[in-house]
Parts: structure tokens; C-alpha cells; sequence
């Protein structure tokens, strides 16, 4: 979402369009925010993790702790220093791992925006015309909004095999073949291929998956096989039970 708003900003800065830019400017601006968020999320997941890890070792390592205070008194200051600058070492490796793991979707936002940085760049400092560099940034959005509009296929191809279209997020879809339709329109009104062009594949698509959620209505059969398992065993099933419901209603979820 980023690098397609960023590159629909771009766009709209070479053609002058300013319902290009009025539409994408805000939205770069929430992807950025949303972006941020994914970050922090990942960042606590990782955390939390190595604290539950941490909390798991704790007592062996605090056994083991018992056992190297014995044997350190016998060894020299020289030994003991050496002892904890290893601790320390295998401490920052630990940190270092940690944040080199939970900065990945970080990574991949600072890769989109160095791309879009380069085409930019390259755009601005050699000496294009004015239908050059529009060639060139049209182009280039268009890709990136073909892989926005094409992320669906995966999700069509589990429909069909599995005839089951509960994988589709009905509003997500329902929004995004609109968005489409409307800048297809605006796109063949101006005459603007790098507009309508793509917009067009996010219309076919967005009416495929239409056609598929009517084809094949979402089963829930998950649900069904909830209800009949609390009716069969009633509430008082155990831990067992439980933790079977609450792997259903994670399925549900999915």
C-alpha cells in the first residue's frame, strides 16, 4: 500500500492531477501509520515470546548459576572476568538477534521506499522529457498496483480447489472492486492507459471473486461441527474439549 500510494503521489505530481494526488496523499499517510503499528505488533510478538522463553529456562538457569558461583570460588579474578564477558556477549548477541528478527516488516517498507527513492531519483536527475518521465512512473505504479490487485489470485485458487469461499473477506472485495470501477471510469474519461488499464484488471478480478462467493457460499461447517460437539458432550467436557473448541473458533476465525 505504500509504494502504491507513493508512486500514485509521484504520478500525479508529473501529470498535475490533483484527484490522483488528493486521493493518494492520505492514503500514504495511513499507510505509513498502519505500517508503524504492524511494526510495534511484530516487535511485541517477539518479546513476548523470549519472555515466556526466558521464564521457562529461568530456573535452570539459576541452577546453573548455583553451580558456577561453587566453582568460581576456586578460580581466579582473572577466570571470573572472563566468565561474565562471555555472559555479556552471548547477552548482546541475544539482543541483537531480537531486533534483527522483529525489524523485518520494517525492512521491507525501508526496501519499497528506497526503491521508490531510485525511480525518483533516476526520473528527476537525468534528462527525460516531460512524456518520459510520465512513461516511466506510469509504468512502474502500474506494476505495483498489478501486484495489489493480483495478491487476490491465491486466495481464487484456494476457492476453486477447496469450493469454498470463506477465505474471501466479502468487504475488502466488495471495496476494492468499487475503487477499481470508479478509477477505471475516471481513468477512460481523461484518456489515461496508466489509469484505466490496470484499473480494469482490479474490476475483472473483483468480479471474479463475486462470481466464486456466489458459486461457492462460505461453508461452515466448522460451526456446525462446534454445535454438535458441545450438545454431545455437554459443558462439563474437560480441558480436552476446550482446547478442541478453541481450535475450531481459530479455524472459524481463519
Amino acid at each position: 500500500m505504500t509504494g502504491n500510494c507513493l508512486g500514485w503521489v509521484a504520478y500525479s505530481y508529473i501529470t498535475l492531477d490533483w484527484f490522483v494526488f488528493f486521493a493518494n496523499g492520505p492514503g500514504l499517510i495511513l499507510s505509513i501509520w498502519l505500517n508503524m503499528g504492524a511494526i510495534k505488533v511484530e516487535y511485541l510478538n517477539r518479546m513476548t515470546k523470549q519472555q515466556q522463553t526466558r521464564e521457562t529456562f529461568e530456573p535452570i538457569r539459576k541452577e546453573s548459576f548455583v553451580i558456577d558461583d561453587d566453582a568460581d570460588e576456586e578460580e581466579d579474578a582473572c577466570g571470573t572476568s572472563d566468565h561474565h564477558d562471555s555472559l555479556s556477549s552471548s547477552s548482546a548477541l541475544g539482543y541483537a538477534n531480537l531486533f534483527s528478527v522483529s525489524d523485518k516488516h520494517g525492512f521491507h517498507v525501508i526496501q519499497i521506499l528506497l526503491f521508490w527513492l531510485l525511480i525518483l531519483s533516476i526520473v528527476e536527475l537525468f534528462p527525460f522529457s516531460h512524456d518520459g518521465k510520465e512513461n516511466i512512473v506510469g509504468i512502474v505504479v502500474n506494476l505495483n498496483l498489478l501486484f495489489f490487485y493480483g495478491a487476490p489470485l491465491s486466495t481464487i485458487n484456494t476457492v476453486v480447489t477447496a469450493r469454498n469461499s470463506s477465505s474471501i473477506h466479502r468487504r475488502t472485495m466488495i471495496l476494492n472492486t468499487s475503487n477499481a470501477t470508479f478509477w477505471f471510469v475516471y481513468g477512460c474519461a481523461i484518456l489515461d492507459p496508466y489509469i484505466f488499464l490496470p484499473n480494469a484488471i482490479g474490476v475483472i478480478l473483483g468480479i471474479i471473486q463475486g462470481m466464486l462467493c456466489v458459486r461457492f457460499p462460505a461453508e461452515t461447517s466448522s460451526t456446525i461441527t462446534q454445535v454438535e460437539f458441545k450438545e454431545q458432550h455437554g459443558a462439563g467436557a474437560g480441558a480436552g474439549a476446550n482446547e478442541q473448541e478453541m481450535e475450531t473458533e481459530e479455524n472459524c476465525i481463519i
